[in-house]
């Protein structure tokens, strides 16, 4: 059999045995680990049937062997092969292996199918999932509503979004979905959502991607073409899209009250209503669901409450264990004679030290890093020694790597001291996100004493984090009125005031409010197209300084560079209002 046939059978094998178990398992599971976990849980199965990694000796390993030839076990033992007398008899290089019967030949060919029906599945998916993100882009119209915008903005902030997420409408399709690995974009149905359905639908769309969800589905849709011969492999992907969901819904449904909760289920079944349940491309993240599913999701709103905190733990045990359990079960990594026997010869012979020749970690590494595999170079970072990790992480904090920074993190031994050091840099460097992926891997005990300290130092990025990470979600909100009260009083004092939603300053209805922070990102920026006065809130160290009013020119310049359009200057007979806003919004 072929050699790439046997590490896709192995794998196959080893990870039918992880969902085997994740299945059985389920009932017990289903009321005691939190749906996240529920869902993060089954990536062990995807990593085991994607990464052909395995000791060197491992149960599937053994079933794929073929046994060795007496020659090479008789050397093992210091001694010759013996020659039969029929072999004597032969004349001199006649000695040769025996013809092949059919089913051998077949079974050394019966790789080209497989190679062939994988890559007709994953170019089928690869073409589905392009023309239908091809259709929706052509067909959306960018969303240039300046309250739908900032409702964006406030929520991604609100649950810890960094990178900037399109909005856009196509009334093709069928409900609200999230799209584009490298440049998401949640694309609503229509413009004319009420302010809590909006707002709902947001919540869950930037939930999918903080979580990662499409970069899972990606990777569970390659699991699937390389294994399509393992029906195990296609239950698995149905159960995390249902996994993925219900995740989902909970992390939604954790940052709102009881009452909103009724209406984000109300939300989900007027997506489902509009959708009729219809499915997206593989590899899409649309609200609504099969009506199966969504009577699942309800049940899920209507009985969520919050997980006590032991259970963490628990999950975090059950995960580890399981994931040690895959990696022992191991997966076939090659003939024996190449591999496994040639330690074990020299370490019989006399005189002779076994070749402990491995690949070395920091040149794989190196490779992976250089080959964007993120899974294989969290595989293998792990191995590298105190010194290496550290240049490695001084390496990706440097260069602003942030999505490798982050999974090297989280392949550091618990407790490892370049935790603390690496925060303490990066709380220094003012970095909350940095911060974040740091503080994740660190026990309670660790994220309370972080949380004293920045709430002595009154930094509210940082508090904001620690109070997430805690779950602390009450004294967050405290603390997030506390911070608006202080703020409206700190520009009271500067003659800004604020009238519901309107800025005045010395009497003027304010247009452009922009306040920033001293490393110049936006801190607070306020559009209000009636407004008459533009201005500029200028701060050092913190406190503010001065309130100065925007020149037209300045004016223009940030409002064409935050709506990404073609901003005009405005010509000597036009006004301001005239000439900032003079866009192509198409």
């Amino acid at each position: 059999m072929n050699e790439l046939l046997k590490r896709v059978l192995s794998l196959s094998l080893s990870g039918s045995l992880v969902i085997l178990l994740l299945a059985l398992c389920r009932p017990l599971l289903r009321t005691r680990l939190s749906r996240r976990w529920q869902s993060y849980i089954w990536l062990v199965a995807v990593v085991r049937l994607l990464l052909p990694a395995a000791p060197a000796v491992s149960p599937i390993g053994a079933l794929f062997q073929d046994r060795p030839p007496a020659a090479v076990q008789l050397e093992a033992d210091g001694a010759s092969a013996p020659v039969t007398p029929a072999e004597t008899a032969m004349p001199s290089g006649a000695r040769g292996p025996a013809p092949q019967s059919a089913g051998e030949r077949l079974l050394d060919h019966l790789w080209l199918i497989w190679l062939g029906i994988a890559l007709a599945l994953l170019l089928r998916k690869l073409t589905l999932y392009q023309s239908f993100v091809r259709y929706v882009r052509a067909g959306q119209e960018a969303v240039s509503q300046v309250e739908r915008l900032d409702a964006l903005a406030e929520i991604g902030a609100e649950i810890g979004v960094r990178r900037p997420v399109e909005l856009a409408v196509n009334r093709a399709v069928s409900s609200p979905l999230l799209v584009g690995l490298l440049r998401p974009c949640i694309v609503l149905p229509g413009a004319d959502l009420p302010d809590a359905d909006f707002r709902y639908t947001v919540l869950h769309e930037l939930a999918h991607w903080r979580r990662g969800d499409m970069l899972c589905k990606q990777l569970v849709q390659i699991a699937v073409c390389l294994h399509w011969f393992n029906p195990l492999v296609w239950w698995m992907a149905r159960e995390m899209d249902r996994a993925c969901e219900l995740a989902c819904d909970e992390a939604v449904l954790r940052r709102l009250a009881a009452p909103e909760r009724r209406a984000y289920g109300d939300t989900l079944l007027r997506a489902m209503e509009a959708g009729c349940g219809c499915k997206s491309a593989p590899g899409a993240v649309p609200l609504s669901g099969g009506a199966k599913l969504l009577k699942e999701r309800l049940d899920a709103i209507m009985t969520f409450r919050q997980r006590p905190k032991y259970l963490t733990a628990l999950s975090l045990a059950l995960a580890a264990v399981l994931t040690v359990g895959a990696a022992a079960a191991g997966a076939y990594t090659g003939p024996a004679g190449q591999i496994a026997l040639p330690a074990v010869i020299a370490a019989k012979r006399p005189g002779r030290t076994p070749d402990r020749s491995r690949p070395d970690p920091a040149a794989q590494a190196e490779r992976f890093y250089e080959a964007g595999s993120l899974p294989l170079f969290a595989a293998v970072f792990g191995d590298l020694d105190g010194d290496s990790q550290r240049a490695w992480l001084e390496r990706l904090y440097d260069g602003g790597d942030f999505l490798f920074f982050s999974t090297a993190v989280r392949s550091l031994e618990e407790g490892s001291p370049l935790l603390a050091d690496f925060a303490e840099r990066a709380y220094a460097d003012g970095s909350p996100a940095w911060f974040s992926a740091l503080a994740g891997c660190m026990d309670r005990a660790a994220l309370e004493d972080w949380l004293d300290r920045a709430l002595g130092d009154g930094d509210f990025a940082f508090q904001s984090t620690l109070f997430h990470l805690l779950d602390k979600d009450e004294e967050l909100e405290t603390l997030e009125k506390e911070l608006d009260r202080q703020l409206a009083a700190e520009y009271a004092a500067h003659g800004v005031t604020l009238d519901g939603k309107n800025r005045w300053y010395r009497g003027e209805l304010v247009r452009i409010f922009l306040d920033l922070q001293p490393d110049s990102a936006f801190y607070c920026l306020d559009i209000n197209p009636k407004g008459t006065v533009d201005l500029k809130i200028v701060r050092e160290n913190g406190a503010i300084q001065a309130v100065t009013e925007m020149t037209r020119a300045e004016a223009a310049e940030l409002l064409d560079d935050w709506m990404d359009g073609d901003g005009k200057e405005p010509g000597p007979d036009q006004d301001a209002a005239a000439g900032v806003w003079d866009w192509d919004w198409d």
